[in-house]
């Protein structure tokens, strides 16, 4: 029954209005909404942790860390060298995003953030250069 419901409400061609004062009804038409399961729609949540339920849980068992999720927003806590990998691609964080584009899920990287209770060179050295922030940058470099 669940499938079908969100079947049901997710591959629908809602129509997307915005606020505009200078029309009749003080809405204009902005387009279809042709992705997802829709903002405010009540299946969209609960489907979406379970598509990335098994993404995260068999990242955390294989590789021993742990992630915590609140919808789309995922925190990796472990070591850096585990978290990134010895060479950047063997990594649990390598490993997570593998998992959530075999279920069709493509996150966005450029929103990634990094926080490190310690930069130290070593840990420095596990992190990819595009997650480096200016910060990490600065300190790779030797600066304060």
């Amino acid at each position: 029954m669940l499938a079908r419901a969100w079947h049901a409400v997710t591959f629908q061609k809602g129509p997307i209005y915005i606020l505009d004062p200078s029309e009749t009804n003080g809405w204009r038409f902005l387009c279809d909404s042709e992705a997802g399961g829709g903002q405010g729609n009540a299946l969209t949540g609960p489907a979406f942790v379970m598509v990335i339920d098994e993404a995260m849980k068999s990242t955390e068992e294989k590789l021993g860390i742990t992630i915590r999720a609140i919808q789309d927003y995922m925190a990796l806590l472990g070591d850096a060298k585990v978290i990134f990998g010895t060479n950047v691609s063997n990594g649990a964080l390598e490993f997570l995003l593998s998992a959530l584009e075999e279920v069709g899920l493509e996150p966005s990287r450029s929103k990634f953030k990094i926080f490190a209770v310690d930069y130290d060179e070593e840990t420095l050295g596990f992190i990819p250069d595009w997650l480096r922030t200016p910060d990490t940058r600065h300190k790779a470099l030797g600066g304060d």
